[in-house]
């Protein structure tokens, strides 16, 4: 390190070899996003884990660094074939099992959180049904909002009616029948299909002309869910 003027310092190479040699090797800090960031990682690996209460652990330890690491491990997760991400899947499972305890609501609000944020943002539609799919599990109304917006999307369509159907409240049934005038050919059979499942007297009158639709399956569909909700 050498001065060349007052209040500058001009660092030589070897010193900048020399610093990034200490932070390779261990010996000076890391900052505290990427200490996050390796904690996260060296958690992660270890899924899945070996036991169901290592597994209560190891999304306790996730759930502890905050709602960024949660982000994280969406968007870590890849379209089926494109990507190497067990783990991740691994660990969104263990989290939503641990999230959805009654004792653990601020934690199943930030999971839920974290993965809207993730439905919204990831670059690949192929990955968001294993992402909706944790909503199914741990989602209550306040998932309906981004599973609404998924309705209209023929890739996420048919999870995103399954995982309403799962949560059951007046305004997953409401998303439901909103989207079925709007929604596209493919998308109206598995809306109808789970609207029917739910028992939703108010869709009757909605699946009704799909009864004698041209379209077999959407008209088989139609009949099973009118037959389901108990409409002759």
């Amino acid at each position: 390190m050498t001065k060349e003027k007052a209040g500058t310092t001009k660092y030589t190479p070897f010193f900048i070899v020399f610093i990034l040699f200490l932070l390779s090797a261990g010996f000076l800090p890391l900052s505290k996003d990427n200490a996050a960031k390796t904690e996260l990682e060296e958690i992660v690996a270890q899924f899945p884990a070996e036991n169901i209460n290592i597994q209560y652990r190891l999304a306790a330890d996730i759930f502890s660094l905050g709602s960024k690491a949660v982000t994280d491990i969406c968007m870590g997760v890849a379209a089926p074939g494109e990507d190497q991400d067990t783990a991740y899947r691994y660990a969104l499972s263990g989290m939503a099992v641990y999230a959805g305890r009654i004792e653990n609501e601020k934690e199943r609000r930030m999971f839920v959180d974290a993965i809207a944020d993730a439905i919204k943002n990831h670059p690949q539609e192929k990955a968001k049904p294993f992402l909706i799919y944790m909503l199914e599990l741990t989602g209550r109304r306040d998932a309906v909002k981004v599973l609404r917006r998924c309705l209209q999307n023929p890739e996420l369509c048919n999870s995103a009616a399954r995982a309403l159907q799962s949560i059951g409240s007046h305004s997953a049934k409401k998303a439901l029948r909103k989207a079925l005038s709007s929604a596209s050919a493919s998308c109206r059979i598995p809306i109808i299909k789970h609207l029917g499942e739910t028992r939703d007297q108010k869709a009757v009158k909605k699946i009704i002309p799909y009864a004698t639709h041209s379209n077999p399956e959407l008209r088989q569909t139609a009949l099973f869910a009118l037959a389901n909700s108990g409409s002759p």
